[in-house]
């Protein structure tokens, strides 16, 4: 079953990840024979909290976007991995491809990746990157920091010390 935690901002990536399985199962009744996925999801990754429903409507795009609208179909690989202390999630697939600079001024908001690219930096600060190429696919990459420990920010006012010799 596809869960979704009304009540919390962030879920484990196991449990992304169990959410885009089961959402990808519907799809596969709603378009039969039309993509396979390739997971290859790191163990270290996947106690990683993501926020909720974070790479759903990025899996969505790829299947209706860039899989359906290819004749022969195609594969979405769906992988994560931790670099250094920040965690990269990867959804690519081999399907039409599109411009950027096209999608970019055709006035529409599409609103998918539009959520998702605001919920990344008000939530967890991260980034969102797409490559696209026509005929060849679309890679779309989060990349969300890790905890920076041993770094304490403090506020208030500002003391100068003075050290005068020995």
């Amino acid at each position: 079953t596809l869960r979704v935690e009304k009540d919390s901002i962030y879920i484990s990536m196991r449990q992304e990840v169990k959410n885009i399985r089961n959402y990808l199962t519907i799809q596969e009744y709603r378009y039969p024979d039309r993509f396979q996925t390739d997971y290859q999801v790191d163990e270290d990754v996947l106690d990683c909290e993501v926020p909720n429903v974070l790479i759903q409507p990025i899996v969505e795009n790829a299947v209706k976007h860039g899989i359906c609208n290819k004749l022969e179909g195609g594969t979405i690989k769906i992988s994560t991995e931790k670099k250094g202390r920040d965690y990269i999630i990867t959804v690519s697939d081999n399907g039409i491809g599109f411009e950027i600079e096209k999608i970019l001024s055709d006035g529409r908001l599409h609103v998918g990746i539009h959520n998702v690219k605001e919920r990344l930096k008000s939530i967890v600060k991260a980034e969102l990157e797409i490559t696209s190429f026509i005929g060849i696919g679309t890679i779309v990459k989060i990349i969300i920091p890790g905890e920076r420990k041993n770094i304490r920010l403090e506020s208030g006012k500002r003391r100068e010390i003075f050290s005068i010799g020995r």
